[in-house]
């Protein structure tokens, strides 16, 4: 097999091996093959990275029937141009992510036996560029340390996702989008970060209209923020 179309076979098979859901045959061929190959290492990694960070956010709860397929419905989209595809596989894969640890109140559903048709289902959702993108950004506290990431989905609608690393003091929490303009939009009041350690909705702007995400506590004291522009 030439190293063209090994390459591409392991980019068909990177989500699921990010995912954890590769069989035992195909992820012995990926990593096998990353270790030689340095852009499909680094790919890899950042697929996984993007994987855990967002799977975080998610219990293991068995779905209700149809979950999956409702889910895979709404990620659906015509394919992107051959050119673009292969960086957008990167990058739909955490969208996808997103949308689905969005779905039905905020958690993921891994149903075991089902594991492997999801996957394959956002492979083939993943393809839909349409001038959607995905961002992330350092979540950092008032001594500049980052303490989470803020993860952007352009689409319709525009989602974004936060994950702490360490729950936060006990309390409910405001997160607040400063947009270019100046003006404040409050996304959520009294969330749990001291708990839940992540929090996600649509947004009512597009994700390049925001400036600053902040997230203060209960008496309105800045706890942490994200500069969102680049």
């Amino acid at each position: 097999m030439t190293d063209t179309r090994r390459c591409a076979q392991v980019r068909e098979l990177a989500p699921e091996v990010a995912l954890g859901v590769a069989s035992v045959e195909d992820r012995a061929f990926v990593l096998g093959h990353a270790t030689s190959c340095a852009e499909c290492r680094s790919q890899l990694a950042d697929l996984s990275t993007l994987a855990d960070d967002l799977l975080t956010l998610v219990p293991p709860v068995e779905p209700p029937n149809g979950f999956e397929t409702t889910v895979l419905g709404r990620l659906g989209g015509p394919a992107a141009a051959p050119r673009h595809r292969e960086r957008r596989r990167l990058l739909g894969l955490a969208a996808a992510l997103l949308l689905v640890a969005s779905a039905s109140g905020g958690a993921v559903y891994w149903s075991g036996r089902d594991d492997r048709e999801v996957a394959a289902g956002l492979r083939s959702s993943l393809q839909t560029a349409n001038g959607q993108y995905f961002v992330a950004f350092a979540l950092r506290d008032l001594g500049g340390v980052q303490r989470g990431a803020v993860f952007a989905y352009q689409g319709n609608p525009a989602w974004m996702f936060i994950t702490v690393t360490e729950g936060l003091p006990a309390g409910g929490y405001a997160v607040e989008l400063v947009i270019h303009d100046g003006s404040t939009r409050r996304l959520a009041a009294g969330v749990d970060l001291a708990r839940s350690r992540g929090w996600g909705a649509a947004i009512p702007v597009a994700v390049h209209d925001a400036r600053l995400l902040r997230i203060v506590d209960g008496d309105g004291r800045l706890a942490l923020s994200a500069r969102l522009t680049r």
